[in-house]
């Protein structure tokens, strides 16, 4: 709640913002919101559990970042941090892995080897 971003962000989508935390506070409002996604859950399915977290960066002037920022060579060059990478995106596209696989070789010196079959 400190970060200014948020706070702007939250100001300009009060909507947004408000139907968020009532989601999160309203189990059957979070339940007719998953119906919507899928019909069949009942309340007998929802159960109270810990929050997610959402990968999401926001700029200083209150907007969503709209890309992937790699924060590199952290923790004495020892971690590659890929923020904003919002779920399902980073985790289920291919192309973003090789990327991030790019990236760590650079990072970390690794050198990658021809598989047996292209020697």
């Amino acid at each position: 709640m400190t970060n200014v971003g948020l706070l702007k962000f939250a100001v300009m989508n009060p909507r947004l913002s408000i139907g968020e935390l009532y989601r999160d506070l309203n189990k059957a409002a979070f339940l007719a919101e998953a119906q919507k996604l899928v019909p069949s859950v009942t309340a007998d399915m929802v159960e109270p559990s810990f929050t997610g977290v959402m990968a999401q960066v926001f700029e200083s002037n209150g907007t969503a970042a709209k890309d992937y920022i790699f924060e590199r060579n952290c923790l004495n060059g020892t971690t590659l941090n890929v923020r904003n990478a919002p779920s399902p995106a980073c985790t289920a596209s291919l192309a973003i892995a090789e990327r991030v696989v790019d990236v760590a070789e650079a990072d970390f010196g690794w050198k990658t080897e021809a598989p047996a079959s292209a020697k």
